[in-house]
């Protein structure tokens, strides 16, 4: 899911995404194994668009490379700790300037300082649900006298905070 989008130009032409759209990645490849599997920064100073290279093998990406001169190519992970919250993709187009090394160590350095306040909102999100999750079930229990009945939630999926509605019934 995308959870940003940023440009120089408006609109960002350059992206065949708008921001919170679901990406789905036409198939594994080299650039999918090494930032997301392996999880480490990829920088391509020279983009090769040509239907034979990685960047023109894609239907959705391609035409927008060419269409508006895509060159060089930054992706760093955004992790924390041992958890890759997502990834940054830096785009040249207007500067005629490959990306190089110390492009590289900028990109990481914004991601390894963006990815605390992304991993905050991330816990700050999930705390919210889960409470007003909380608020919702009901607070106690009743089966009338012949019967003892508690209650707990405790979530399942730690991920997403879902599917944990505890019953325990005697009587």
């Amino acid at each position: 899911m995308r959870g940003g989008l940023a440009s120089t130009r408006e609109s960002a032409p350059e992206s065949p995404w708008t921001g919170g759209e679901k990406i789905v990645l036409p198939r594994p490849s080299r650039l999918t194994d090494h930032v997301l599997s392996m999880g480490r920064s990829y920088i391509r100073p020279v983009l090769d668009s040509a239907p034979a290279a990685w960047a023109g093998q894609d239907p959705a990406r391609a035409p927008k490379i060419r269409q508006n001169g895509v060159h060089s190519l930054m992706i760093v992970p955004l992790r924390i700790r041992r958890t890759l919250l997502g990834i940054a993709v830096f785009l040249r187009t207007g500067n005629p300037v490959p990306f190089q090394d110390a492009d590289l160590i900028l990109a990481e350095e914004l991601a390894a300082r963006a990815a605390p306040a992304l991993d905050r909102a991330r816990h700050h999100v999930r705390s919210a649900a889960l409470m007003l999750r909380r608020n919702v079930l009901p607070q106690r229990a009743s089966a009338g006298t012949e019967l003892e009945v508690a209650s707990r939630y405790l979530p399942a999926d730690r991920d997403h905070g879902v599917g944990g509605d505890w019953f325990d019934v005697t009587g």
